[in-house]
């Protein structure tokens, strides 16, 4: 399937540095690309899943996917356009790529892909588990989401005048807590424009985005309400204001290997601290039978709200506890 969209657009945008509060603008003109839609992607489904298919047909799933995806290609050839104008007007960056090629299959191992932008219509399959995306918002939200990536990656081409920016910006690298969320910042814009706001915030609240937005406690604490994307204030100037040693950089700082067991559905590890609860540090005693933090997790609860190691706790509400147990007890009845 091929959709042409021959119009151009104006985005405003330029060569920005990290920190700088007023950036440069400067107009671009972006042609919309050429957009190939391929839901007969045999090889490539075959190939997610190797062990699956020597029992299954591979052209069973394909035949179910041609059979079910016609509400989302309609989607596209209806709103395509309006997408690529909303994605350059939130996010400061022009759409650089002639073409664009959208795989449609039954099942990938995550909700999808950006590069090859991949949409899996039967939804997300691990092993033997899978789980259905749900149809109408939560998809479309899916397919505008993975088209906000894409054009984040848009600004990284060396030629884009936000390259100077983006590349070096701390919240530009390519995790769960960071690129993952400012690009769902922007699909949550873009899905207002195009969806609608009550359904695209009944599709963020959808138990499917709950599970899948990895970084979504950072993104409701730090994003959600503070960082307002429009016109006048698109990403890229949100991101040129944002100083390399705010909070925001700070909590979302997390190492390679964390980064991978977040994208993995999994807590990071971090030795001496409990790898499940919302507080994600441990004591030890100290002299004076003093609580004193020994480990904690920069990605969770403790150290958001200020805790670091080797600070000492001598009380919580005017109480002093008497032990780690009796210390998270107290921790949890003032923040429940």
């Amino acid at each position: 399937m091929r959709f042409s969209f021959p119009a151009v657009f104006l985005v405003t945008c330029g060569a920005l540095a990290f920190g700088q509060a007023e950036p440069p603008t400067s107009q671009v003109v972006s042609t919309l690309p050429t957009i190939t839609v391929n839901d007969q992607a045999v090889s490539l489904q075959a190939g997610l899943y190797p062990n699956l298919y020597p029992t299954t047909p591979v052209a069973d799933d394909i035949g179910w996917v041609v059979r079910t995806d016609s509400s989302l290609v309609r989607f596209v050839q209806r709103s395509a356009d309006s997408i690529f104008v909303a994605l350059s007007d939130y996010s400061g960056i022009a759409w650089r790529e002639e073409s664009l090629l959208m795989y449609f299959v039954r099942y990938y191992p995550s909700p999808g892909s950006a590069d090859p932008l991949i949409i899996p219509v039967g939804g997300v399959r691990v092993g033997a588990l899978s789980e259905a995306i749900p149809a109408g918002a939560v998809l479309k939200l899916e397919l505008i989401y993975q088209m906000a990536q894409r054009m984040l990656l848009q600004g990284l081409l060396p030629d884009a005048p936000t390259y100077s920016l983006l590349s070096n910006h701390e919240l530009m690298q390519p995790t769960p807590l960071r690129r993952d969320n400012l690009a769902f910042l922007l699909a949550l814009a873009v899905s207002n424009r195009i969806l609608g706001p009550d359904s695209t915030y009944l599709a963020y609240q959808s138990p499917f985005w709950k599970r899948h937005l990895l970084g979504r406690e950072i993104f409701d604490q730090y994003l959600y309400h503070d960082w307002k994307l429009s016109q006048d204030r698109p990403l890229t100037r949100w991101l040129a204001e944002e100083v390399a040693d705010s909070k925001l950089v700070e909590v979302t700082d997390i190492t390679p290997d964390q980064a991978q067991l977040v994208s993995a559905g999994r807590r990071p590890v971090i030795e001496g601290v409990p790898s499940t609860g919302r507080l994600g540090f441990s004591v030890r005693i100290g002299s004076g039978s003093q609580l004193i933090v020994d480990n904690i997790d920069n990605s969770r609860t403790g150290y958001r709200c200020g805790l670091r190691a080797g600070d000492v706790i001598r009380t919580v509400d005017g109480k002093k506890p008497g032990s780690q147990k009796q210390l998270i007890e107290m921790i949890l009845d003032q923040i429940d």
